[in-house]
C-alpha cells in the first residue's frame, strides 16, 4: 500500500520525456490537418463567390439577349455578318472557336480582360449585352469573363468569371477549362486561381458541411392560393440546431433566409403542433404581413445571403437548411414562380385567385413595362404592344377564401389573422412614394384588378365563379377589372354569378374604361377594350354612387362594361343572361335545374342614380357591338337599354354599329306582366315584371340613346319596356289589364327598340325596328303595358298572314321541348340577309379549330318572348300567346329530308353528349368513329377520371363540344351500327357484312371504291387499282366500278 501511494506520487511530478514527444507529435499533427481543412475551406469559399458571380452575368445577358431577340437586332447582325470569321463579325456577334467540344460550335463568346477595354475584340457585342448599369461595375469592369451564347436562339448557354485569372481564348478551346465546368474542385485552383462558371442549368445544392447528427429535412412548394414552403426538419426537440428557409431570386440574384425557430421572425412561420412541420408564408394577399410585396425585407441577408429587392413575377430557389455548429445540411432545391404559376413562352400563366389578384400593381408590385425584361417577359408580337395573360383552370373566389383559411390562417399563431371565410379580404397598396399605405377591400370581397399595362387576357374557355366585390368610398370601379386605363383585350372566358357593388361604376368584366394620362400635362393617350366570346351567367350588378351635376363620375352598370369613356369599345359573340339551364354550381342533376323564379328575379343589372344598360351602361366613344345577347334585368334611375344605355359620340364621327344581336325577355308563366310598375309594391322580386326600365328618364329595348348615323342589323328585342314619361304612354290602371292589351304608339314603338336616335339635347326623336334606315330587324314587346311589334318590310314573310309558313320552321327545332321560338333567330336573319348569307355556309365549311363567325347562341333564341299574333280581336285587342324559356346549350348542323326525297335543307338541332344516361334524351347514340385534329393530345391531358375512375372519351369529345368544335355527321337510313365487343357479336357483324356483299355484289369498305365515289381520284386511276389486283374477287369489283356497272354515290 505504502509503494503504491509512493508511486503515485511521484507522477504527479510530470511527463516523462518520451510522453512529451509524443503529445508534440500528436498536437502538430492536428494542427495541419485542422490548417488543411481550414486552407479548403477558404478556397471553396472563393469558388462559391466566382460561381455566384457568373451567375448574376449570365442571368443579366439572358435577360438583354431576351430583348434583343424580340426586337429582331440578332436577326439583322447575323444577316449582316454571316461569316464568322469576319473582324467585324468578332466585333458586333463575338468570338468563334476553331476548336473544343461538339457544343461549343455554333456558339458565339464574348470575351473580357480587364483594363483594355478599347482592344477587346468583342467589346462592341459587350456593350450591347451587357451594358451600363445592368449588372454591378466592378464585375462588369474588374473581372475577366467569358460568355457563350447562340444568337439564332437568344439563348446563354455559358459563362466564366474570375477576379484573379484573364481568360484566353486557348482556355475557351482547351479540355482542361472544360473538365473544370464538371468539376468544383478544378475550379477552385485553376492555374493557381479560383474561377466560376454557370451554365442556366438548375444549380446543384449548396455546399455544406455535413455532420452525420443532423437530418436532412424535406421540401414542398405549394403554388396556389397561397404561395407557402412546407419543411419538416425530423430533429428531435431537444436537439441543439437552427433551421433557415433560403429564398433566392433567380432573375434579381437577391438572396436571404428566414429564421424558422427566430421568433422575431415567425409572422411569415407556422409550427404545425410538436411534428417539426412548419408553413413559410411567401406570398398570401390577404394579409399584410404576408404578401410577397413584403418579402425582401423579411428576408435576412448574413451568412451567404445578398442584397437587392426581389423582383414581383421573377422565378424563386427556395431550400431548407439544418445547422449547428459542426456543420448543416440541405433539402433539396424547389423551383416557382413568384406571384404566377409560372412565366413560360412569353406568358403570365394564371391558375388561382391570387395569380390573377397579382395581376394588379396594387397587391403585388407587378408592372412588367418596368421589369419584363428582367424575369423574361416582352410585349407580344401581334401589334397590341400588350402582354399575354392565359388562364389555365377554373377559379372561385369562394374555394380561394375557403382554401387560404382551412390551409393556412386557421393554423396560424397570431390572433389578428382572419379565420372565417366570409371576411377574408384582399391588402392593397394605396398612394405612391412616402405616402404609401395599405387598405382592406370590404369583408369578404374581391379587390377589382386594375392593371397599370396592356394586357390580352385569354380566358381559354374556363370560369371566374362567384366574384363578390363591394367598392366603397373610394374613387375605384367594380368588376373583375375595375379602373382600366390601357388597352385591354380579353377572350374565351366564362364570368358565373358575378356580385358586383361600387359606389362608381360596375361590371362583371370592367367597371370603368377611361383613358388617362400616365402623368400631369401628358397628352391622353387612346384607349381600346376588345371583349370576345364571354359569357356572363346570372350577374348582380349594382352602382350604388350618387351623381350630381358637379361631378364627373360615372356611377353606371352593365352586366359585362359598367362604364366606358375612351377611343374604342368592341363586343363580339358574347352573351349575358340569367334565365338558361346549365350546371352553374356544381355537376349535378339539381344544379342543373332553373333558379326558384323568386331568387332568379333577383339577378340584374342596376344603376341607382345612373345609366344601366343589358351589356354596357354609358358608352363615349365608339361602339361596335357583333353577335352578342343580353337577357337580363336592366334597370336604370337615369337611361336604361336592354343591350347598352346610352351611347355618346364624342368625336362627332363615330356612331355605334350593332349587327347579328338580340335582347332575351322575361316573362312570367309565358307573359308580359303589366304590374307591378317600378312604382309598386313588390315590383324588384316579382319574376317576369318590365324587363328593361328607367325609374326617371327614358329606356330603349335595344338602347335608350345611340348617335345620329348609328347602324344597326339583323338584330330584335324580345324584352319589354318600362320608363316614368308620360310621352311614351301611361300604364294601364290593373283592372284594365286582365282583358286587353292596347296597341302601342309611335313612341312606344320607338322605344321598343331605340328610343332616342340622335343627341338628347337637340330634341332627338327614336326610330322603331322598321324603320328603313335599319336592316332586318324586328321588336316583338310590351312598352308601358302597350303591345309592340315592328320589322323590317324585309320579314314581312315571317310576320304576316297572308306570307309562306316560313315561321314554321324557326330553329332550333328541339322535339324534347314542346314549345320553340316562332319568330326569326339571329341565323336565319343572317340568311335572309343577301350580303351576310354565306356566312353559314363558311362556318359549315371552316376548319373544326376556326372560331365560328356565328356564334352558338345566335343559332337559337335565349330568354323569353311574346309571339305576334296573325291578326287583331277587334274588341279585346292583342292577347299574349305563352313564351318558352329556352336555352340550347350546343348547336350542330345536321341535313334532315324536307319530306319529298329531293332536296335537304339544313337545320339546327341542339345536343349534348352524355356517358351511358340512366334515360337517354333522344334515340341517337355516339358509334366511336372519331377523327381528331392536331390539339386531341393537348386535351386528352386535362381529362379526369369519372365516378366510376375511368378516363372518359367523351369527356373528350365534350372539350371539342364546348369549343364549338365538334362537328357531328348523323347516319341515317343505309347505315348499320354493329357491336362487335363479343365473340358472338363479332360473327354477327361477319355474317351481316357477307350477307350485304353477296346479296347487293357491293365490296364493304372498299377504299378505292369510296375515292372514286366521292371524286377524289379518277377513273384511270382506279382502273389502275384493279389491275394491280388482277383476277382476285377485290379486282374484278373494282373493275366493274370503273365500266360503270354500279350507280356512282
Amino acid at each position: 500500500m505504502e509503494r503504491t501511494t509512493y508511486m503515485q506520487k511521484k507522477r504527479k511530478g510530470g511527463f516523462k520525456l518520451a510522453e512529451f514527444l509524443v503529445v508534440i507529435a500528436i498536437t502538430t499533427i492536428l494542427a495541419g490537418v485542422s490548417f488543411v481543412a481550414a486552407i479548403h475551406y477558404q478556397s471553396r469559399l472563393r469558388r462559391l463567390e466566382m460561381d455566384q458571380t457568373a451567375k448574376e452575368i449570365f442571368l443579366a445577358v439572358q435577360n438583354r439577349l431576351s430583348l434583343e431577340k424580340a426586337g429582331g437586332s440578332l436577326e439583322r447582325l447575323l444577316a449582316e455578318y454571316p461569316d464568322p470569321e469576319n473582324p467585324d463579325s468578332e466585333d458586333k456577334l463575338g468570338l468563334t472557336l476553331s476548336s473544343g467540344s461538339e457544343e461549343k460550335q455554333g456558339l458565339y463568346y464574348i470575351l473580357y480582360q480587364p483594363g483594355d477595354e478599347g482592344n477587346n475584340d468583342t467589346e462592341d457585342i459587350r456593350q450591347r449585352l451587357l451594358p451600363f448599369g445592368s449588372i454591378d461595375e466592378t464585375v462588369r469592369t474588374d473581372g475577366s469573363y467569358a460568355i457563350g451564347y447562340n444568337p439564332k436562339e437568344g439563348t446563354v448557354r455559358e459563362v466564366w468569371y474570375s477576379d484573379k485569372y484573364v481568360f484566353q481564348v486557348t482556355d475557351l478551346e482547351s479540355e482542361e477549362l472544360a473538365q473544370a465546368a464538371l468539376s468544383a474542385d478544378k475550379r477552385e485552383k485553376y492555374h493557381g486561381e479560383a474561377i466560376g462558371y454557370y451554365n442556366g442549368e438548375s444549380m446543384t445544392d449548396p455546399e455544406v458541411i455535413p455532420d452525420p447528427k443532423l437530418k436532412k429535412p424535406t421540401l414542398k412548394i405549394f403554388n396556389g392560393d397561397v404561395l407557402y414552403a412546407e419543411v419538416d426538419d425530423y430533429m428531435s426537440p431537444t436537439a441543439q440546431y437552427t433551421m433557415r428557409l433560403w429564398v433566392e431570386g433567380m432573375s434579381s440574384g437577391a438572396k436571404g433566409w428566414i429564421d424558422l425557430m427566430d421568433f422575431s421572425q415567425r409572422q411569415r412561420v407556422i409550427s404545425i403542433g410538436t411534428s417539426g412541420v412548419s408553413y413559410v408564408i411567401l406570398d398570401d394577399i390577404t394579409w399584410e404581413g404576408f404578401r410577397f410585396a413584403g418579402l425582401s425585407q423579411d428576408l435576412k441577408r448574413s451568412d451567404g445571403g445578398k442584397e437587392g429587392k426581389l423582383i414581383p413575377g421573377e422565378d424563386l430557389r427556395v431550400y431548407a437548411e439544418v445547422s449547428n455548429s459542426n456543420g448543416s445540411v440541405i433539402s433539396e432545391i424547389k423551383e416557382c414562380n413568384s406571384i404566377f404559376q409560372d412565366i413560360t413562352e412569353n406568358k403570365v400563366l394564371v391558375s388561382s385567385i391570387r395569380h390573377l389578384e397579382n395581376l394588379d400593381y396594387r397587391i403585388s408590385g407587378f408592372k412588367p413595362e418596368d421589369s419584363g425584361e428582367a424575369i423574361g417577359l416582352t410585349p407580344a408580337e401581334d401589334g397590341s404592344n400588350g402582354y399575354v395573360v392565359s388562364q389555365q383552370e377554373d377559379l372561385s373566389w369562394t374555394d380561394f377564401r375557403t382554401n387560404v383559411v382551412n390551409q393556412i390562417h386557421i393554423s396560424h399563431g397570431d390572433n389578428r389573422v382572419v379565420r372565417e371565410a366570409d371576411k377574408l379580404s384582399v391588402c392593397y397598396a394605396t398612394g405612391s412614394g412616402t405616402y404609401t399605405s395599405l387598405k382592406y377591400t370590404q369583408p369578404g370581397c374581391y379587390a377589382p384588378v386594375n392593371p397599370q399595362f396592356v394586357m390580352s387576357y385569354e380566358g381559354n374557355t374556363h370560369k371566374i365563379n362567384d366574384l363578390l366585390v363591394n367598392v366603397k368610398g373610394d374613387t375605384l370601379a367594380g368588376g373583375c377589372f375595375g379602373n382600366v386605363t390601357k388597352d385591354l383585350y380579353v377572350k374565351d372566358l366564362k364570368l358565373v354569378r358575378p356580385d358586383i357593388t361600387s359606389e362608381t361604376s360596375a361590371g362583371a368584366l370592367v367597371g370603368f374604361g377611361i383613358n388617362i394620362p400616365d402623368r400631369y400635362g401628358d397628352p391622353v393617350k387612346p384607349l381600346n377594350i376588345s371583349v370576345e366570346n364571354v359569357f356572363v351567367q346570372y350577374p348582380k350588378i349594382t352602382a350604388t354612387g350618387e351623381k350630381d351635376a358637379a361631378s364627373d363620375t360615372e356611377v353606371d352598370a352593365g352586366a359585362l362594361v359598367g362604364a366606358f369613356s375612351g377611343t374604342e369599345l368592341t363586343i363580339s359573340k358574347t352573351m349575358a343572361a340569367d334565365t338558361y339551364r346549365t350546371k352553374v354550381a356544381a355537376d349535378d342533376a339539381e344544379a342543373e335545374k332553373d333558379l326558384d323564379t323568386a331568387v332568379e328575379a333577383t339577378y340584374r343589372i342596376r344603376s341607382q342614380y345612373g345609366v344601366a344598360g343589358g351589356l354596357a351602361g354609358s358608352v363615349s366613344g365608339k361602339l361596335t357591338v357583333s353577335g352578342c345577347v343580353a337577357s337580363v334585368y336592366v334597370d336604370g334611375y337615369d337611361f336604361a337599354g336592354g343591350l347598352v344605355g346610352k351611347v355618346v359620340d364624342n368625336k362627332g364621327d363615330q356612331p355605334a354599329r350593332i349587327e347579328n344581336s338580340y335582347v332575351g325577355g322575361h316573362t312570367s308563366a309565358g307573359k308580359f306582366l303589366v304590374h307591378p310598375t317600378p312604382a309598386e309594391e313588390n315590383f324588384d322580386t316579382t319574376q317576369g315584371r318590365y324587363n328593361v326600365i328607367s325609374r326617371d328618364t327614358i329606356a330603349g329595348g335595344l338602347a335608350a340613346i345611340l348617335p345620329s348615323g348609328s347602324q344597326v342589323e339583323r338584330t330584335y328585342v324580345s324584352a319589354s319596356v318600362y320608363m316614368h314619361s308620360d310621352v311614351y304612354g301611361t300604364v294601364p290602371a290593373a283592372s284594365e289589364t286582365d282583358t286587353k292589351m292596347n296597341k302601342a304608339n309611335e313612341k312606344q314603338d320607338e322605344a321598343a327598340f331605340v328610343t332616342v336616335y340622335g343627341a338628347l339635347n337637340t330634341g332627338s326623336s327614336g326610330k322603331a325596328a322598321s324603320d328603313a334606315s335599319f336592316r332586318y330587324c324586328y321588336s316583338s314587346s310590351m312598352v308601358n303595358g302597350a303591345r309592340s311589334v315592328c320589322y323590317s318590310d324585309t320579314l314581312k314573310n315571317y310576320f304576316e298572314e297572308n306570307s309562306q309558313a316560313i315561321s314554321k320552321k324557326a330553329f332550333p327545332y328541339d322535339k324534347t321541348l314542346t314549345s320553340t321560338y316562332p319568330m326569326p333567330t339571329v341565323v336565319q336573319l343572317i340568311q335572309a340577309d343577301l350580303t351576310t348569307q354565306n356566312m353559314i355556309q363558311e362556318d359549315q365549311n371552316s376548319d373544326s379549330t376556326q372560331p365560328k363567325q356565328i356564334p352558338k347562341f345566335a343559332r337559337v333564341h335565349i330568354g323569353d318572348w311574346m309571339e305576334p299574333e296573325k291578326e287583331e280581336p277587334e274588341e279585346t285587342g292583342l292577347t299574349l300567346n305563352n313564351g318558352n324559356r329556352l336555352w340550347v346549350d350546343y348547336v350542330f348542323d345536321v341535313p334532315e329530308n324536307t319530306g319529298d326525297g329531293t332536296n335537304q335543307q339544313v337545320i339546327q338541332v341542339s345536343f349534348s353528349i352524355e356517358e351511358k344516361p340512366a334515360q337517354p334524351k333522344t334515340n341517337y347514340a355516339v358509334t366511336g368513329l372519331y377523327f381528331y385534329d392536331k390539339h386531341v393530345c393537348e386535351y386528352a391531358k386535362q381529362v379526369k377520371p369519372s365516378a366510376r375512375g375511368e378516363l372518359e372519351i367523351t369527356d373528350l369529345n365534350q372539350m371539342y363540344l364546348e369549343k364549338g368544335n365538334l362537328n357531328v355527321v348523323t347516319l341515317g337510313r343505309g347505315y348499320a351500327w354493329l357491336d362487335t365487343g363479343t365473340v358472338n357479336s363479332l360473327s354477327e357483324a361477319s355474317n351481316f357484312v357477307k350477307a350485304v356483299e353477296t346479296r347487293a355484289g357491293i365490296q364493304i369498305a372498299a377504299l378505292e371504291d369510296i375515292a372514286y365515289g366521292h371524286g377524289w381520284i379518277d377513273k384511270d386511276t382506279l382502273m389502275e387499282s384493279a389491275i394491280k389486283y388482277g383476277k382476285s374477287p377485290y379486282g374484278q369489283y373494282l373493275k366493274k366500278v370503273a365500266e360503270g356497272r354500279f350507280l356512282k354515290d
